[in-house]
């Protein structure tokens, strides 16, 4: 019988596993040029988009304040109906007459006195006038 040769091929060591493999140049210095193309292409890109968002951003903050505007408006106007309401004369003198009991008073009830000096802060903005100490303006005083 004929042996058959053996078909098992052995691996031979690695001679070359302590050589170190040089940096290109050539290959680095093409690759922080793309690197740099990249970067000046993207950047302006995010700059657009970082732009349109806080474009959309004050939109929607200037809606929010246009809306608490329209509130405050309405608001406004609320309240200004409800104290001329309050300040109604005909609302005053029947709370006067029916829940307080006051009376109308007599003419010969009325007593007319001096005004007093405007206070500081009932002439806030307006200067004083000079020259009217003699002027004083007279009201009733029930």
């Amino acid at each position: 019988m004929k042996r058959l040769p053996k078909m098992i091929r052995t691996i031979s060591p690695i001679r070359n596993r302590h050589l170190v493999r040089e940096l290109d140049r050539g290959r680095v210095k093409e690759l922080l040029l793309v690197a740099l193309l990249v970067v000046t292409l993207l950047l302006p890109l995010l700059g657009y988009v970082w732009n349109h968002m806080e474009y959309i951003r004050v939109g929607y903050e200037m809606e929010g304040l246009k809306k608490d505007r329209v509130a405050q408006v309405e608001l406004r106007e609320r309240l200004r109906i409800e104290k001329s309401s309050l300040e109604s004369l005909t609302r005053v003198e029947s709370l006067a007459g029916g829940t307080l009991g006051l009376v109308p008073a007599a003419g010969s009830e009325v007593r007319l006195t001096e005004e007093p000096a405007p206070s500081i802060a009932m002439n806030r903005g307006r200067t004083p006038a000079t020259g009217d100490s003699e002027s004083t303006t007279s009201r009733a005083v029930r």
